[in-house]
């Protein structure tokens, strides 16, 4: 088993009397998008969403307030590891923008399954709309770093993205993965206390929903190691880490997470007409 770096996390008093509300509004921020004769979207309940690749690739929209939410997670995984910005032993911070920043001598490749990056971008770092889960085309030992962050719910075959970046990374090189693990718990058993039955009653039918169309359930730290190993890794570091629903952690830093991950859960339910749809329950 992997070791929980914040073991306890310590609830904040004060934060009963704190009006959620503090946390969740005037976030506002200007994105860009690139222009590309490949940008064809759906849209459904107010959102826009993918379907270059399919409408089954990405179940999250593909607009401005999607990208709001993932500028949350990055800034939620920076206060996690103390401001730390990558898990191998290098000088790779684990945004690309910051890679390029600060590495201007490096070369930066992004992949997403649409074009909406931003347009100013450092001449170092280059997008390519792709999946994934395609057939990799690069050569082998491509990369000295690869990283995949938060992507798990998204990908079918698992072990495929691993065996390719294996593949595709150099000898003695390294990749990082940061994903989530879509479980609801608590460090006092509260959360099976019948107030927490409507949380944990909406993550069964999430993960219900998500295993009727192929996506993994639950991702856990064991299940990635026992994949990377399969693919050829080794010498694997395996940390994790709580996150707290909300900003009721004593602490500053899981605080800051907390309320990011208020945020980012409300976003999510503003687009949950997904979870509803027929398609989810044949």
């Amino acid at each position: 088993m992997a070791d929980t770096i914040n073991k306890d996390i310590e609830a904040d008093p004060a934060s009963a009397q704190t009006d959620a509300e503090e946390y969740s509004s005037g976030y506002v921020t200007d994105t860009a998008s690139l222009t590309s004769s490949i940008n064809s979207y759906v849209f459904e309940n107010g959102r826009r969403y993918h379907t270059y690749f399919g409408t089954e690739k990405n179940l999250q929209p593909a607009d401005e307030t999607e990208q709001d939410r993932l500028d949350l997670h990055h800034e939620s995984f920076l206060i996690l590891l103390s401001k730390r910005l990558h898990f191998a032993p290098i000088s790779a911070p684990m945004s690309i923008l910051d890679v390029t920043d600060a590495y201007p001598c490096a070369s930066s490749l992004g992949i997403d399954l649409s074009p909406i990056q931003p347009h100013w971008i450092p001449p170092n770092c280059r997008f390519e709309v792709d999946d994934a889960e395609a057939d990799w085309s690069y050569a082998d030992g491509s990369f000295d770093l690869i990283h995949i962050c938060n992507i798990a719910q998204g990908i079918k075959d698992y072990p495929k993205l691993l065996e390719q970046s294996f593949r595709c990374t150099q000898p003695k090189r390294y990749l990082c993965l940061a994903e989530l693990e879509l479980s609801i718990n608590s460090d006092d058993g509260t959360h099976m206390l019948p107030q927490g039955e409507g949380i944990n009653k909406m993550s069964k039918l999430l993960a219900d929903a998500l295993e009727k169309i192929g996506r993994p359930r639950l991702v856990t730290a064991e299940m990635l190691k026992h994949g990377l190993e399969k693919a050829g890794y080794q010498e694997m570091k395996v940390e994790t880490y709580k996150q707290p629903l909300g900003p009721w952690a004593k602490n500053k830093d899981l605080k800051a997470v907390g309320a990011t991950n208020l945020l980012s859960g409300e976003t999510v339910t503003m687009h949950m007409e997904w979870l509803c749809s027929p398609a989810f329950w044949v």
